[in-house]
């Protein structure tokens, strides 16, 4: 993303502009343009296409995850979809990904080497509550190492992402601890579900 700053406002060592001191090296940033399609064209997308970074070292999480996601309600529409990850389908590349299913349940998805044979699975035990208007955030924890010879997730709602979160059901345990593919594959969101 690129932002115009011809006149200085955003440079954080121009003492004359509005956000002197307010903002800094890792400020987070929130643009919100409307519905999907919207969105898309804002961003230079079309409908189905999704936003994506290159990899690097610091997207190479191979322990414990905690990933969140603030979209609009109208996303969780009733259909499955990927809402993001580092997941190549092709090949033997699959680090992680976040997903949920047709009936609103989220799920992570992970593989330890890489390989579709050795990917391993967690879905919530119960359906994101979808506001009728407005914002929805999203979270799911991996602990892929729960200290009792285990995986543990946790599937969370919220109202922004700051919280507060509600879980989802409990957490969700399975036998045997894990890691996470380091991968080469960069980090993509999906941007909208269509027209």
């Amino acid at each position: 993303m690129s932002i115009r700053n011809t006149d200085g406002r955003y440079s954080p060592r121009n003492p004359t502009g509005p956000y002197y001191g307010v903002i800094g090296r890792n400020t987070p940033l929130r643009v919100r343009v409307g519905p999907a399609a919207q969105a898309a064209s804002f961003l230079g997308l079309t409908p189905g296409e999704n936003l994506s970074t290159p990899d690097h070292a610091s997207l190479r999480i191979v322990g414990d995850l905690d990933c969140a996601l603030d979209c609009g309600a109208d996303w969780f529409l009733g259909a499955s979809m990927d809402l993001g990850g580092r997941y190549n389908t092709s090949g033997d590349n699959r680090s992680w990904a976040a997903l949920v299913s047709s009936d609103g349940r989220l799920t992570i998805t992970w593989s330890p080497d890489g390989t579709f044979g050795a990917r391993r699975a967690l879905s919530a035990s119960v359906a994101v509550s979808r506001p009728s208007h407005g914002r929805l955030a999203v979270r799911i924890t991996l602990d892929v190492d729960n200290g009792a010879g285990g995986v543990t997730a946790r599937f969370y709602q919220g109202q922004g992402l700051a919280g507060p979160w509600t879980q989802l059901g409990g957490d969700v345990v399975d036998a045997g601890a894990s890691s996470i593919l380091a991968g080469n594959r960069g980090l993509e969101l999906v941007t909208c579900r269509g027209s």
